[in-house]
């Protein structure tokens, strides 16, 4: 084999070479990448499970704190509807409770500051305007101190309504409810209003209704 052709040979063999080395290259690249692309959605993933997380503990409190706020509303209201003996032996009880769940609340819906110096010879939680949440309550409250609080019941069925409208929106449980679904593949709750139960079950309209025998 002539000296020529052992020079073509050899500089074949290192421009395979340079391929092979390239191409391994390249692949190598391709899968840093991809498992970097897989790190990071990893890693968002897991950020989003926190992050789920955080808001679900928080969402949890405030529902538990809102469910025995409820309690005490509603007891205290059908006390002084129902049986009002039964309210005046209570009511000292009951309005403690509901003062208790009040200075609760002040942690997770602290008052606002609108830079305008309200409040500032107070104590630092009393500081700046009451949040509307508490509000409602604290309305509540003075309603229920009253002697004739019997003449408001309409208007303390509006607070509480209020109140519960308001942790709704804060809640936003079917925001909640979507991101349940995302990371659990089960949406816990079914989108059906009595009209559609109705429309599906036409025959089950008969109990709602109770049959006069004339």
């Amino acid at each position: 084999m002539s000296p020529n052709s052992v020079n073509f040979l050899a500089a074949i063999g290192s421009i395979l070479s340079a391929i092979v080395a390239i191409v391994a290259l390249a692949y190598s690249y391709h899968q840093f990448k991809s498992s970097l692309a897989y790190a990071n959605a990893q890693d968002e993933s897991e950020n989003s499970i926190k992050k789920y997380e955080v808001k679900r503990d928080y969402q949890s409190a405030v529902i538990s704190w809102f469910s025995r706020t409820t309690e005490i509303l509603i007891r205290l209201r059908f006390l002084l509807i129902n049986d009002h003996s039964e309210f005046k032996a209570n009511k000292i009880s009951l309005l403690a409770d509901l003062s208790t769940q009040i200075e609760i609340g002040r942690l997770y819906f602290p008052n606002i500051d609108k830079g305008d110096g309200y409040g500032l010879e107070k104590p630092k939680a009393y500081q700046g305007h009451r949040n509307l949440t508490l509000v409602f309550l604290v309305y509540s409250y003075d309603i229920f101190l009253l002697n004739d609080a019997i003449n408001y019941q309409k208007h303390l069925l509006r607070l509480q309504r209020e109140f519960t409208s308001i942790i709704s929106e804060i809640i936003d449980p079917d925001s909640f409810l979507r991101e349940t679904e995302k990371h659990s593949d089960k949406f816990f709750s079914q989108r059906v209003s009595v009209q559609e139960f109705i429309e599906r079950k036409p025959e089950s309209i008969d109990l709602f209704f109770v049959k006069r025998t004339r």
